[in-house]
């Protein structure tokens, strides 16, 4: 079959691209032609609900270009990796250009990543493929909506739009209780693509350890919430603890006396080989969480204390680690990293059956039915 994923590609940014590239492999290891809607991120749709969109200044521009500074080079790096590897359809430049020039797939999918999440997407109907005729073949892979619930009108909107899919699944425990509620059904709770590609084909990106000493790799993202200044004092606590070097994507204001090496300037490849070559991971990432279980190694994940956006505890405690997470401000000598990786990995395994077969049940169906 061919399939058209919808999802949030075009975001330079380490796990939007693992995670778009990872649903692309996963549907191709099933035998399929797939390819990427490509559709513009952020876009007028968007814009005219709600969306603040940042324009870079001509400074800024130029800074891009020449890659004058680490983060403009590592961002290159990045966009490198998605011109590799994406196979992508011609451009759609907003909703309107998908509705008039729809792109025909035998089935179209809707996943993974916060495609979902009206707070970044608006409750966009693209991502729902709203501009597809009716009984059109419809499945969402992994989607998530990283909220605990919807205000009125979005859950309106979101009820239209789901009531047309075949098959739903969600990747977070709050997501599939959302949707149950709005549809009467609940949606089964399936894996992040990054957690179905074999460990060994993401060795593929992994560079040679180049540091002599072991390190903590720090990995912040603060979009979601901020998880400064904890954070910061979490990791020269683990420092001190075990005595290991930081390596970190960001600056650590020198006010937290934290000896660290920064590195901005990092592509697909330096993110997959810092957190693999690394000792100890902390991060408030859902990938870096992802890929530290991927390649089994102690973790801890910072999460905001409200736990209304559940994407790491949701996963973590799917699997039993719940001694991996950390609310702000939990008392640090209780928090400990390590876990028996050996139930790491059975844990993980028995939740990729279970997506797996989810995928093979939903693709089966429509290969079925497109077959007669």
């Amino acid at each position: 079959m061919k399939i058209g994923i919808i999802t949030m590609h075009s975001v330079v940014h380490h796990g939007s691209v693992l995670q778009a590239y990872a649903t692309q492999l996963l549907l191709e290891q099933f035998g399929h032609e797939v390819f990427i809607i490509n559709y513009r991120y952020p876009n007028k749709w968007q814009v005219n609900h709600g969306m603040k969109l940042f324009i870079p200044s001509l400074k800024t521009k130029i800074a891009r270009a020449f890659c004058l500074k680490a983060k403009y080079r590592g961002r290159k790096k990045i966009q490198h990796f998605m011109k590799n590897y994406y196979h992508l359809t011609r451009e759609f430049v907003d909703y309107n250009d998908l509705k008039n020039n729809i792109p025909i797939f035998d089935v179209y999918l809707s996943g993974s990543d916060q495609i979902w999440n009206p707070r970044f997407t608006y409750g966009d109907p693209g991502y729902f493929f709203d501009f597809l005729p009716d009984n059109s073949n419809l499945m969402s892979f992994s989607s998530s909506l990283a909220c605990k619930n919807l205000d009125k009108d979005t859950a309106y909107k979101y009820k239209y739009y789901l009531e047309k899919y075949k098959f739903i699944s969600v990747r977070e425990n709050q997501g599939a209780e959302i949707i149950n509620d709005l549809i009467g059904e609940k949606p089964s709770i399936t894996l992040d693509p990054t957690l179905m590609i074999d460990s060994k084909q993401w060795y593929n990106f992994v560079k040679k350890n180049s540091y002599k000493k072991k390190y903590i790799f720090l990995y912040i993202l603060d979009y979601a919430f901020n998880p400064k200044p904890y954070i910061y004092k979490l990791t020269k606590h683990l420092s001190n603890k075990y005595d290991l070097d930081i390596i970190c994507n960001i600056d650590i204001p020198s006010e937290f006396k934290i000896r660290h090496k920064v590195y901005k300037n990092m592509g697909i490849e330096d993110f997959l080989s810092l957190i693999y070559n690394s000792f100890i991971v902390i991060t408030s990432s859902f990938h870096g969480v992802a890929f530290s279980l991927n390649f089994g190694k102690p973790l801890l994940a910072v999460v905001k204390n409200d736990n209304k956006d559940d994407r790491l505890t949701s996963l973590l405690t799917n699997l039993n680690l719940q001694n991996c997470i950390v609310p702000i401000n939990s008392p640090m000598d209780s928090v400990c990293p390590f876990y028996n990786l050996e139930k790491e990995q059975l844990n993980l395994n028995i939740l990729q059956k279970d997506t797996y077969s989810f995928l093979n049940s939903s693709l089966s169906y429509f290969q079925k039915k497109i077959n007669g």
